[in-house]
């Protein structure tokens, strides 16, 4: 077949099959164009589903009788003109199909008349000739667009819409969506002459919440918190819905960006990670949510429909969606809030994978402990003493019989909690000989000098850490911005400290901010960066007040900074990961060896093993 252009009355019944794909869609593009044009009221009227007919009144700007025209043309739009324009577009619509899609398929009158014009005029167009006809007309300042007979010369099309009801469904919902986005305009929506929706202008916060309210249920605004984030100037806004409100199906999800409803993956998948902690299985969130970002920084000409949006920054907006929810949540919630089958979760694991902790949460001074102070004591006389399971002691004693018995070890044993060396299978090391067997991911089994040892991978990591933090201590620390601010209530005394030790806050590559009563963390090295940093942070300051005494030129107070921040280390290792850490333990074998009856205790297997009898 030879190329040919296409006429453009084919082109429009093409392009209208994007635009027009029910009567909703049809209503989507013209409030669209009401939004656009500044209006404050806007009045929606349908008969039989929309399927007889779609009026849509408005009281904005209005279009000029020389115009009407070529607004009902394809691809003519006041929205853009440059490519610059595409580039930054802060309109609903932009890309000039609309009316002539619509017309394309309908029958299509415009009405329209502008506050410089003494009189309205109306276009009239209908199907395939694409004839416009203008005529004066009777009208107040606005626009009025009226679409009947939808899909008329194209029965197929016609044979494929629901029922009245079905139809109409559509139409409400999308109605809800948008008066949800717009709290600066009227909506009045009417079926077959009932007004079924009449609701009010809501610029104060207690009259939006009754529109949210009257639109998703008295529940949902009953068991909502609201959030307001401004940061990188990305601002979130909107209300989210506390676990105990939540429903198992979705039908109160509203996401907005920069007033443009949306359904995009990359902000759905941040909105169920910050609530998969706190949702049980079988149940969704329920949220409305606004997103304001400049223009220029988002790309809204990727979707048919506008659906979804592409962020030039992606991860940031990603994250920045997740810790606001999370922080949003964190702060609202508590264990009794939770339903009977929640358990709330005593960490976040996304936040640590992030690099943040809670933003805004209130310190109360009390002792400042280490991390996992006691903790290696406790658990060091429990496996030299018949505190291990029976499990992890059998396991044990099995992998010492092969010891025994094998002049090098081998076999692979399964077990809950030893689990073999693999890859990493008769690796060895001057300090601590060799390594074994990792046992309940805090233990390394060790053989050194025919006796079998457990080294403990906690207390090695501490030590190890505190040595590494005295070696770079002069040379400081490389400071990384926070994605979001950490806002932190502490007492007024430890605020003193922040000037006190502005040095050594720098040599940290901790960055603070004072808004009283709160401080504004900004910017933390990276070892810190995945700590719960509103308890470090106040546990940090009130150590300095407890060092009053010490400068921050002395030896001495370092010592006692390096020492505190080693005790944050990896609690359960994997035996990859602990024979890491040995290897890097041996670049400072000099300094280990003098506390080596500190990291090692002899085991005693003589009656573990009474039992078993050499394979």
């Amino acid at each position: 077949m030879a190329i040919e252009i296409l006429s453009p009355r084919l082109a429009n019944q093409i392009a209208a099959g994007e635009v027009v794909e029910r009567p909703a869609s049809v209503v989507k593009e013209l409030v669209e164009n009401a939004i656009d044009a500044g209006a404050t009221q806007i009045l929606i009227e349908i008969e039989q589903g929309g399927a007889k007919l779609i009026s849509i009144r408005d009281n904005g700007c209005g279009v000029v009788k020389e115009q009407l025209g070529l607004a009902l043309s394809r691809h003519a739009t006041s929205k853009i003109s440059t490519l610059d324009d595409l580039e930054a577009i802060d309109s609903l619509g932009f890309r000039g199909e609309a009316l002539a899609s619509i017309s394309s398929v309908c029958r299509l009158t415009f009405t329209s008349k502008t506050k410089e014009q003494p009189e309205a005029w109306q276009a009239y167009a209908q199907g395939r000739d694409m004839a416009v006809e203008i005529i004066p007309a009777s009208h107040p300042q606005g626009t009025t667009v009226a679409v009947a007979d939808m899909f008329f010369n194209t029965p197929a099309r016609r044979r494929f819409l629901r029922t009245e009801k079905t139809e109409f469904t559509h139409i409400d919902e999308l109605v809800k969506r948008f008066s949800l986005s717009h709290f600066n305009i009227a909506f009045t929506l009417k079926h077959n002459g009932k007004i079924l929706r009449n609701l009010a202008i809501a610029t104060t916060t207690p009259q939006q919440e009754r529109r949210v309210s009257s639109l998703c249920g008295k529940g949902f605004i009953d068991h909502a918190v609201a959030i307001n984030s401004d940061h990188n100037d990305i601002q979130i806004s909107g209300w989210l819905v506390l676990p105990q409100g939540c429903k198992s199906y979705n039908d109160n999800q509203y996401c907005y960006v920069n007033g443009r409803m949306m359904r995009d993956k990359l902000i759905n998948h941040a909105i169920r990670q910050a609530y998969q902690d706190w949702l049980p299985e079988g149940v969704v969130p329920s949220y409305i949510i606004y997103i304001e970002i400049a223009p220029s920084q988002v790309d809204v000409n990727v979707h048919p429909a506008k659906h979804e949006v592409r962020f030039h920054q992606a991860r940031l907006v990603h994250d920045l969606i997740y810790q606001v929810l999370n922080s949003g949540l964190m702060q609202s919630l508590t264990a009794a809030d939770l339903p009977a089958n929640v358990v709330a979760p005593t960490a976040v694991p996304a936040a640590a994978e992030h690099g943040y902790g809670r933003p805004d949460t209130e310190y109360h001074p009390g002792t400042v402990a280490s991390p996992n102070a006691g903790h290696y004591e406790s658990r060091q006389s429990a496996a030299g003493g018949g505190h291990q399971s029976g499990a992890n002691l059998d396991v044990a004693a099995k992998t010492y019989q092969s010891l025994i018995t094998t002049p090098h070890f081998t076999n692979t044993y399964d077990g809950a909690a030893t689990k073999s060396m693999n890859a990493s299978e008769g690796a060895t090391s001057q300090l601590f000989g060799q390594l074994v067997s990792l046992i309940d991911d805090r233990y390394l089994l060790i053989k050194r000098d025919s006796c079998i040892e457990l080294l403990s991978l906690e207390l090695l990591a501490v030590l190890v850490n505190e040595l590494e933090l005295s070696n770079r201590w002069a040379q400081g620390f490389i400071a990384q911005p926070l994605l979001l601010p950490i806002a932190i209530s502490v007492d007024g005394t430890l605020i003193d400290q922040l000037t006190t030790h502005e040095r050594l806050f720098r040599r940290l590559g901790i960055e603070i901010s004072v808004r009283s009563p709160k401080i504004i963390v900004k910017q933390l090295p990276a070892f810190l960066r995945e700590q719960d940093i509103a308890n470090v942070i106040p546990q940090l300051l009130q150590l300095l007040a407890s060092q009053s005494q010490l400068s921050d030129s002395d030896n001495a107070l370092q010592q006692v900074i390096c020492h505190w921040l080693a005790q944050f280390v990896v609690v359960d290792y994997s035996m990859t990961s602990a024979v890491e850490l040995v290897a890097k333990a041996e670049n400072y074998s000099e300094q280990l060896v003098e506390k080596f009856e500190m990291l090692v205790k002899p085991v005693d297997f003589t009656a573990a093993i009474s039992g078993f009898k050499p394979q």
